[in-house]
């Protein structure tokens, strides 16, 4: 092993803290590293490390989840969710054969301490679950229209781009479209490959819950309920709600983990 590869510092405790992703058909891994976020290729060599310290972050990652098609890295501290979207950039003297760079894109602020992050397959929808009292709390979000980052008004913008030219980039908002809440903490959220559905599981739990959108019922809400379920950010954006139901798989002792078997995209539904 060479140098680099070890003092990039060891991962973050939990299985949470490391997601691996795809671009362009190259595979990288992402973990976490204190409050500083580790991008490795597919060769275990150093691409770039996304500094907590310098783009203000204070405290640990907790988890990240790295989207499969688009390169998309989820990483959430506290309650805070930041999303950092890769770039093209001129091939460089490293050894690396990734030649992208990271930089932060949008900011998802939410009520109480992240547990779990998942993107969907192609990287449109982000579910995100959290916890703040009992019950806890679990809801989903997609990306809006960008909009300038010099927005005079903080409720409305994500965040801001670094990068080394000190420009301001659009920053892409984030809009929730749907929560629920739950009796106990999700700890394990994964989407299906073809995004139809996404299952979670909690801490010692037997049953885990396989999601779907009801189609029906969200053009039905929409029309009964506009005010409740279409605040203004969400009405300005243009995105619906949507609304998600559950079934039970049922195991005879707790379940430690699980995932999807992969599916190709163009298999027909």
């Amino acid at each position: 092993m060479n140098l680099h590869q070890v003092l990039t510092g060891a991962a973050n405790e939990g299985e949470k803290c490391f997601s691996v992703g795809s671009i362009d058909g190259n595979h990288f891994t992402a973990y976490a590293a204190g409050c500083n976020i580790v991008i490795l290729d597919s060769d275990i060599n150093r691409v770039q490390i996304l500094s907590g310290t310098e783009l203000g972050y204070q405290s640990e990652v907790t988890c990240i989840a790295c989207c499969h098609e688009l390169g998309k890295i989820a990483a959430s501290y506290e309650n805070k969710v930041y999303i950092f979207e890769p770039a093209p950039v001129v091939r460089s003297e490293g050894k690396h054969s990734l030649d992208y760079q990271w930089s932060q894109t949008g900011l998802l602020m939410l009520d109480g301490e992240v547990l779990a992050v998942a993107w969907s397959y192609f990287g449109q929808r982000q579910i995100d679950n959290l916890i703040n009292q009992s019950p806890s709390t679990m809801g989903g979000s997609r990306r809006g229209e960008p909009r300038p980052s010099n927005d005079p008004n903080p409720h409305n913008s994500s965040s801001h781009n670094n990068n080394n030219s000190g420009q301001q980039q659009p920053i892409n908002e984030w809009c929730c479209t749907w929560w629920t809440k739950l009796a106990n903490p999700a700890m394990m959220v994964k989407f299906s490959t073809d995004r139809l559905l996404f299952a979670t599981a909690g801490k010692n739990d037997r049953l885990v819950k396989v999601w779907y959108e009801n189609f029906k019922d969200s053009s039905q809400r929409a029309q009964e309920f506009p005010d409740q379920l279409f605040p203004d950010s969400i009405n300005n954006s243009g995105i619906p709600m949507t609304s998600f139901s559950f079934v039970y798989v049922a195991h005879p002792r707790a379940v430690t983990g699980f995932s999807w078997r992969r599916t190709s995209k163009y298999i027909h539904r």
